[in-house]
């Protein structure tokens, strides 16, 4: 199926749809994608063509006649409203909530693979190949256990090898297929940020590292900061702002500190 969060036009994710029901029968047409909508042949010919525009009543009808989730039901209608009023907060909102839920990863099996088993993969990928006799040395566990481990990782697609000649990685942060989707990379930069969030929490405190810069603005310039923020997580952390290859991961913490509420000698 179209995944609706892929795209940031409506018209675009009605081309797709038509396009994969004509593949899935020949038979199928405009007139009959019309007729699944409930709606005129010429309005979906004008729509796709960007000769006519969707009201938002319609927008909300057609979204139901697609069969899409109620949640994808209110991005198709926040996408027609964004075209038509320049709105586009419930878009962004809609796809933060979303889009990685619903990316397609078969490729990847990410829903296959805990953190644990995605922590032993990016060891392996890093040293290259390993053999049963490297699970005391490297992984601290039992032969038994890291063979265990890497015939599951194997059968799931990860990893390549056996007990008898050892494993190595299918995929790795260096190769991660240049020619696959770029989702499938950003399937691959969450598991590291979540592998990384957890090993930052569960350590030791004072193995903890951080940068810090503390400033102090005056509340007027509040609002004016917001914005700012907003306008730069839309521009640089937005996932699908483009469909390019994304190989760096970015992170951006803030913590605001109302001083003026402290007691202060």
């Amino acid at each position: 199926a179209v995944n609706i969060f892929h795209v940031q036009d409506y018209r675009r994710f009605l081309r797709q749809v038509l396009g994969e029901r004509c593949c899935r029968n020949s038979n199928y047409s405009l007139r009959a994608f019309a007729r699944d909508l409930n709606t005129a042949p010429s309005l979906i010919s004008h729509l796709l063509n960007y000769k006519s525009s969707l009201s938002l009543d319609k927008a909300g009808a057609i979204a139901g006649q697609l069969g899409l989730l109620d949640y994808e039901q209110e991005y198709f209608v926040a996408l027609v409203d964004k075209e038509k009023n320049g709105r586009d907060e419930r878009v962004h909102a809609l796809r933060q909530a979303y889009a990685f839920a619903l990316l397609d990863a078969d490729d990847y099996l990410a829903h296959d693979l805990s953190l644990e088993d995605f922590a032993l993969y990016l060891k392996i990928s890093l040293l290259g190949s390993i053999r049963v006799e490297d699970a005391r040395r490297h992984f601290a566990m039992e032969k038994a256990e890291l063979s265990g481990i890497c015939s599951r990782l194997q059968s799931l697609g990860w990893l390549e090898g056996s007990p008898e000649i050892g494993w190595s990685a299918l995929k790795g942060y260096a190769r991660t297929e240049s020619y696959d989707r770029s989702e499938s990379k950003r399937i691959f930069h969450q598991k590291v940020l979540e592998l990384a969030g957890k090993q930052l929490h569960d350590g030791d405190v004072n193995e903890r590292h951080f940068y810090s810069t503390v400033f102090s603005f005056q509340r007027e310039a509040y609002e004016d900061l917001c914005q700012d923020l907003v306008k730069f997580c839309k521009t640089k952390s937005d996932a699908y702002s483009s469909r390019d290859s994304h190989d760096t991961i970015y992170a951006l913490g803030l913590q605001l500190l109302p001083i003026a509420q402290f007691q202060r000698p």
